[in-house]
């Protein structure tokens, strides 16, 4: 029955049907043709599963689960490990953990439990989107969010969370291509590309041409560039120099995006509000009460992850205003070199400034 957690999280009423039973009772039979030793093993990671899992510790229940089966593999585990992924907020692997249960099981599987493996798995199927790729030509490398990487043609239906991807399109001798899509809950996207042959452009570099220095690294007629009193250096803009232009634009671009990362995350935390209400005030068991139990996980996920990104483009921009401000009142220009790189990754967010002073 689902129920919400003293805490206020919202506990899976499908896990919780099935910690008592599913290598306590349901792997003993098949236990017995191992030796004492592992199917001790087996129990006490099972059950060390059980209370990561009831303690919030979803990461750690994952772990335990898994050596839990690698040690006395049943297909009830399975269930447990795919509550881990959908809590940790990954449909693709609980997706499939639910579906290896169910095949893994077959008929002994209890029919209760088929029919919540089954509202699971339509559930997490409106949290994921299909993408059909059309590349051109054969043999490009498509590269999806920066790791997994598929050679096309691409036949099948690539299944994706729902929300932004990244995809870049890559082959010698032809122009590479990068394109931001999103992907809708439940819904169909296509995705269409077709390289033009050519190369890449050259990334821009800094050096001591840029300086005008001459042979030897000394300064031959450019050792004003770089001068306040001079006007606009090369590449500034208002008179302001080059590192001041970059740092500066790099800080309002975080400052921005924190804005918009917390506002976002504020209307995340009234969604998560409304759910728990809906939650309480409707009758445990009904299609109402699950809906408000799951849109509650889905706000409470969303706005830890946004309050996060807040945090992190805050302090990124903090550090750009100190890095902007010390090239417009103490950096005298000479020498100094600088470049700032955006930074996005699944776990982390910012800017990298580098360079020589």
């Amino acid at each position: 029955m689902s129920r919400p957690t003293p805490d206020g999280r919202f506990a899976s009423h499908l896990f919780a049907g099935i910690l008592a039973l599913s290598l306590v009772s349901a792997a003993l039979p098949a236990a017995r043709a191992q030796d004492d030793p592992t199917r001790a093993a087996a129990r006490t990671a099972f059950q060390g599963g059980v209370a990561s899992y009831e303690a919030g510790r979803y990461q750690e229940a994952l772990q335990q689960f898994q050596e839990a089966y690698r040690l006395m593999p049943n297909p009830t585990v399975r269930v447990n490990m795919a509550n881990c992924y959908e809590q940790l907020d990954r449909p693709l692997e609980a997706i499939d953990h639910f579906e290896r249960f169910l095949v893994e099981a077959g008929d002994d599987a209890p029919r209760p439990q088929v029919r919540e493996v089954r509202a699971a798995l339509r559930r997490l199927h409106s949290r994921v989107g299909e993408v059909f790729m059309r590349i051109e030509p054969d043999g490009a490398t498509v590269i999806i969010d920066h790791g997994d990487s598929r050679r096309a043609p691409i036949l099948d239906a690539i299944p994706m969370t729902a929300g932004g991807h990244h995809i870049e399109v890559r082959m010698d001798g032809y122009r590479s291509v990068n394109r931001d899509i999103v992907v809708d809950g439940g819904g169909r996207a296509e995705v269409e590309v077709s390289l033009e042959e050519g190369t890449d452009p050259e990334p821009a570099t800094g050096g001591a041409d840029d300086l005008g220095a001459g042979e030897g690294g000394d300064d031959q007629g450019g050792g004003s560039i770089l001068e306040p009193d001079e006007g606009a250096s090369e590449g500034g803009i208002l008179g302001l120099s080059t590192p001041v232009v970059i740092a500066g634009s790099a800080t309002i671009g975080m400052g921005l995006i924190a804005l918009g990362t917390g506002i976002a995350a504020l209307s995340a935390n009234g969604d998560y509000n409304d759910a728990v209400t809906a939650f309480n005030n409707s009758p445990r068991g009904t299609p109402a009460h699950v809906q408000a139990q799951q849109a509650g996980l889905s706000a409470k996920n969303r706005a830890n992850r946004l309050a996060t990104a807040t945090d992190i483009f805050l302090i990124a921009t903090l550090a750009g205003a100190g890095v902007t401000a010390y090239f417009l009142f103490f950096d005298d220009g000479e020498g100094s070199q600088v470049s700032a790189t955006p930074i996005v990754a699944p776990d982390t967010a910012g800017v990298l400034v580098s360079g020589r002073f």
